[in-house]
């Protein structure tokens, strides 16, 4: 049980980002308040004054204690986004088939079947990268 909390803890450690872990170009936007406005701009640096955002062609400092909450944007991988929905939409269309087999198959055989499916798939998920390419991730402000 122990072994499997400290695997737990540690997989949440490295799944949170900071911002000495961003690369100089990275987007981010951060909030200086609860309710204000997002400010977003490239990650520069980290400097003893605190963070340096390019905002348009002037870079602006941010002191790290006045930043409520950082998020970077991180793109999706349109390939395993791609994959997944064919193989899920294969699978779905040939559950689909055994489940209800009292009908003819669609395309004539079973197999045809389940490649429409995941045909059906490759679109749901080409329509999702290009609806949603990436979101924005929350990182842990640690200044190092």
């Amino acid at each position: 049980m122990r072994r499997v909390m400290v695997l737990m803890i540690a997989g949440l450690l490295a799944a949170s980002s900071s911002v000495s872990g961003q690369v100089p170009g990275d987007s981010l936007r951060i909030r200086l308040g609860p309710s204000a406005d997002w400010q977003s701009g490239r990650y520069v640096r980290t400097d003893s004054a605190g963070l340096i955002l390019r905002v348009g062609l002037t870079d602006q400092p941010f002191h790290v204690a006045s930043i409520v909450r950082a998020e970077v944007w991180k793109k999706s991988n349109a390939l395993v986004n791609i994959l997944g929905s064919t193989a899920i939409g294969g699978v779905v269309w040939g559950i689909g088939n055994e489940i209800d087999s009292d009908h003819a198959p669609v395309t004539g055989t079973k197999g045809g079947d389940i490649m429409l499916g995941a045909g059906v798939g490759a679109l749901v998920g080409v329509i999702s990268v290009l609806v949603s390419p990436g979101s924005w991730k929350q990182i842990v402000l640690r200044v190092r």
